[in-house]
This record gives C-alpha cells, structure tokens and sequence, in this order.
C-alpha cells in the first residue's frame, strides 16, 4: 500500500502543478488582454482652417502599427465612415512610407502628421475621415475609423471706417493795415 500513496502523492503533485501552470497563463492571457485595452485609443487632431480654405494639420495617434496602415482624407460631413465618404483627397499613413503629396510614414507609436488642403467652407461642411488601408476598415477592421469636422476661423471683423468729422473753417483775423502819414 506504501506504493500507492506513493502513486497518489505523485499525482497529486502533477495535478498541483499543472492547475499552477494553467493559473498562470491564464493571468498571463488576461493580463495582456488588460494591458492592450489600456493601449491608446486612435485619435486625431485637426487644425483651424483658414476661413477661406487652405492647409490643415491632421495629427494622429494610437493608431495599429503594420503595413496596411491607414487612410485620411476629406469628405461632406455625415458619412458613416470613409468607405462611405465620396474623398476629395486622400494620403495613405502607413509603416516604410516616405512624405509625399499622397503618402505619409506611420512612426512606430502609432502617430503621423498630415497635411491636406480644405476648399472654403460648404453647406454640407467638410470633415477629415481616418480609417484603415486597402478597405479592410469597411467591413474587417472598424477600429481604426474616425472623423472629425473641419472648423474654419472666423472671419475678421471689419474695421470700422471712421467718419469724416468736418472742422469749422478758420475765420481770417482782421489785420490792422498799416497808416499812412504823420503820426497824429
């Protein structure tokens, strides 16, 4: 019977030990799983536009750091998303990208800076759409969608003109015109 206690013991130990293992990767899973919910969240920053249309800054961050990257673009306000957005302009934001007029490097903290030129304010207003590349944000990766409005500076107040205040012409001076002849 020694022998089976023996078998027992010993089985209870690799019991013991694999109910350890599974208890720590389950922390461990779980613990990632925590550490990238604590991740940033994309957003983006969009600068004032000038009251007539000109160039923004779009700056980025918390964005998926890979290859397929991101697009950003200009759209009418009130889309859903950038798929359903019709683009005016649109750079590519993405790992290995040099700056160009329609490309931009993805740095590796998930960040970028854009810039694109607005045309003057519409009625349906302008906004900068942000989703991810190659159409995988229209159905397989929604995460990485955003957009904002594009705000427009106000325009300056006019200066007043000032009125013409009208001055009361001088009056001559009478002047004492000289005598003629011996003092008196």
């Amino acid at each position: 019977m020694l022998t089976g206690n023996r078998r027992a013991r010993s089985a209870g130990r690799v019991l013991a030990a694999l109910t350890a293992a599974a208890i720590a990767a389950t922390t461990a899973v779980v613990g990632m799983a925590g550490m990238a919910n604590a991740a940033e969240a994309p957003s983006i920053d969009v600068s004032t536009a000038a009251e007539g249309g000109g160039e923004i800054t779009i700056t980025g961050t918390g964005f998926a750091v890979d290859e397929i990257g991101v697009y950003v673009g200009l759209g009418a306000t009130g889309a859903a998303n950038f798929y359903k957005a019709t683009i005016a302009s649109t750079v590519w934001v993405a790992q290995g990208q040099a700056a160009s007029a329609t490309t931009a490097p993805l740095e590796a903290d998930g960040s970028f800076s854009v810039t694109l030129t607005v045309p003057a304010p519409t009625s349906a207003g302008v906004s900068v759409y942000v989703s991810k590349a190659h159409g995988q944000g229209a159905f397989a990766d929604q995460t990485q969608n955003l957009s904002s409005p594009v705000a427009y500076a106000a325009a300056p107040e006019p200066t007043p003109t000032p009125e013409p205040t009208s001055s009361p012409e001088p009056s001559p001076s009478p002047s004492r015109s000289p005598r003629r002849g011996p003092p008196r």
